[in-house]
């Protein structure tokens, strides 16, 4: 969904850039994956097709040992890369709201002292610095700590947003593996250690959707309150 484009009265246009710009990039990556998943899916079903995708990467360089390898593998561990293909898209939502945030911070850093007539001190500074390294929660908190923002997020919201960061890190650290701190950590059923966490469409759009609103609770306060800063690029 798009961003509310009707900020109030003034605004700063920064905010409002960087956030329409995040929410156009996580729909086109989960559109992207549908896509890709879909056309694949039916491409590898047409008649020669894995001679002529071969064929075509041969072309591009690849040599016959590596792609015999590469076959290999792949049909060793095919249950696990099948299903790794979506969780991937889960990493790509993360980033370009890290990015967005990380963006977020920055401009509070640099409009501050325009704003309130002096720098924002050196802790809230750093904490806004690496804002983009920290968890979403935590990345909330440091934003309505820095400026007395208010961000109000239902308890849904946050469940998903937890959620999603939980096995979002499953997939950096543990190769999507269920370990023992994501069972003590999560408000799901049905998993054990070792298990591949998969989740559905259905799932990865709440995630989605939370970040959605996340964005939109976020960048119009702070554009509202920086309205008389200078104008604002990255």
């Amino acid at each position: 969904s798009k961003v509310d484009s009707k900020p109030g009265a003034k605004a700063h246009n920064f905010p409002a850039q960087i956030a329409y710009q995040t929410q156009e990039f996580m729909q086109g990556a989960i559109f992207y994956y549908i896509l890709s998943d879909t056309a694949a899916s039916q491409r590898i079903r047409q008649p020669s097709a894995l001679d002529e995708i071969e064929q075509s990467l041969r072309d591009n360089g690849m040599s016959k040992l590596l792609w015999q390898e590469g076959w290999s593998h792949l049909e060793k561990y095919q249950d696990v890369f099948a299903k790794n293909v979506r969780q991937s898209v889960l990493i790509t939502l993360r980033s370009h709201w890290d990015w967005y945030i990380s963006h977020i911070g920055a401009f509070i850093n640099k409009s501050y002292p325009y704003t309130y007539g002096q720098k924002l001190n050196k802790t809230k500074q750093k904490e806004l610095f690496k804002i983009g390294f920290k968890e979403i929660t935590q990345q909330i908190d440091i934003l309505k700590n820095s400026i007395d923002l208010e961000i109000h997020l239902d308890k849904e919201t946050l469940g998903h947003v937890r959620e999603m960061s939980l096995i979002r890190n499953l997939g950096l650290h543990n190769r999507w593996e269920v370990d023992q701190f994501y069972l003590d950590k999560t408000k799901t059923n049905g998993w054990n250690i070792r298990d591949v966490r998969i989740f559905d469409i259905s799932e990865l759009e709440q995630w989605h959707s939370a970040l959605v609103q996340l964005i939109n609770r976020s960048w119009k306060p702070v554009a509202i309150q920086f309205n008389g800063a200078p104008e604002y690029t990255i």
